[in-house]
């Protein structure tokens, strides 16, 4: 239930999760090519459309309570878990959500200057329904809430083939995100996520492909986003909305093929995500590095063996300190992220048999793995072997 840093102490509670979710999608999508009077043109056209519905309850153990310990000696060993028919029916046993949504596209590109200059134009539209029942205890006429959100997407850019090799793009394109099924502190639905994202970039496919790679700078603006503020008084975690959100930054890959044998990938990335206030966004950093190479062995007495292996870290990683008291409040806490490395061996025997040996988190190292917030963290799993073999048909 929370961290408190004042008293050194931490807040456990029991509660029994019952979710049902329900997914129906149907999506169908078209791609051609022609010409018109000498003109290449490329349409692809679609749609998606997707039924959604979610049942959950959450139900604290009253025998349970809240249980209160040390940081630094919880006895865990003496904190049972109740019994399932501790798990009493609240006066709200549960909520149901539904919502069905449909999108359909279709997106024109246009060779303007054969081999120089594409033209692209993208429209969509979405709608969207959604029903919410806070307490299926109560008369859905009474105690449900509809709402119905239906607009119009774009995609404009252009490409610039500057060289066989190398071309250049700009962008700028609308987004709509659904939220999921998150609900806010008054227990209503999320609203929708709108945006506009532009983007300018080059890509290249040097020495017949052998060097690929892209070099992009981005600006995109999000609306209704939001952050894990913590969990009700009947069991349900809950969000809190912060407003827009302008993500500036740049990002790159490149892969090479030095030779058949040998390839590296590599990516990097460096920004920022701030609210209209300036305030940074939770769970974000600002900047990544990753590399990954990989080696086969195609003749010689070890044919069939590829190694390989890769790291990657984030820096400037930051969460909210939502749950935690602390003696100086601070909105924010920087996140410490090791160094992830993992190496791998695989070895064909023949054209049935292949074995492989994988070793994560090589360093050791102890790293966010995942979390929700700065008290609720799923941890890395520390260095770790596995042997696996393979026979095919």
């Amino acid at each position: 239930g929370g961290v408190n840093w004042t008293t050194n102490t931490m807040v456990f509670t029991a509660r029994r999760n019952y979710q049902d979710f329900n997914n129906n999608y149907l999506m169908g999508d078209m791609s051609g090519k022609y010409e018109i009077l000498g003109i290449k043109n490329h349409t692809i056209a679609g749609f998606q459309f997707a039924e959604e519905s979610s049942k959950a309850g959450f139900w604290a153990s009253a025998a349970f309570g809240t249980v209160t310990r040390p940081i630094d000696k919880p006895d865990m060993a003496s904190i049972i878990i109740p019994k399932g028919e501790s798990y009493i029916a609240p006066a709200n046993p549960g909520n149901k959500s539904s919502r069905n949504n449909l999108l359909a596209y279709v997106q024109q590109q246009v060779d303007i200057i054969p081999k120089r200059l594409s033209l692209v134009l993208g429209k969509s539209y979405w709608d969207r329904q959604e029903t919410n029942i806070p307490n299926v205890a109560v008369p859905i006429p009474t105690a449900s809430t509809f709402r119905k959100n239906s607009g119009d997407l774009h995609r404009y850019g252009v490409v610039g083939y500057i060289t066989k090799e190398i071309s250049a793009y700009a962008l700028e394109s609308t987004v709509i995100q659904p939220n999921t099924f998150g609900i806010l502190a008054d227990r209503s639905l999320l609203p929708n996520q709108l945006g506009k994202g532009r983007e300018v970039g080059l890509k290249t496919a040097l020495f017949d492909g052998r060097i690929s790679g892209t070099v992009a700078v981005f600006d995109i603006e999000l609306s209704n986003q939001s952050r894990f503020a913590g969990v009700l008084p009947t069991g349900e975690s809950y969000n809190v909305l912060i407003g827009s959100t302008k993500q500036k930054g740049w990002d790159m890959d490149i892969a090479i093929k030095l030779t058949p044998q040998w390839q590296i990938i590599a990516t990097y990335f460096h920004g920022d995500n701030k609210t209209a206030t300036g305030d940074p966004v939770s769970l974000t950093y600002t900047s990544s590095w990753s590399v990954f190479t990989r080696y086969d062995f195609t003749s010689g007495p070890v044919k069939g063996l590829a190694i390989g292996g890769g790291a990657a870290a984030k820096d400037g990683w930051i969460v909210s300190s939502s749950g935690i008291t602390m003696a100086t409040p601070k909105a924010f806490l920087d996140v410490q992220d090791g160094l992830q490395v993992n190496v791998f061996a695989s070895y064909a025997i023949n054209k049935h048999w292949s074995v492989r040996l994988n070793v994560e988190n090589v360093l050791d190292e102890l790293y966010p793995a995942g979390m929700q917030n700065a008290w609720l963290v799923d941890p890395s799993q520390p260095r770790t072997v596995s042997f696996s073999t393979t026979y095919k048909f």
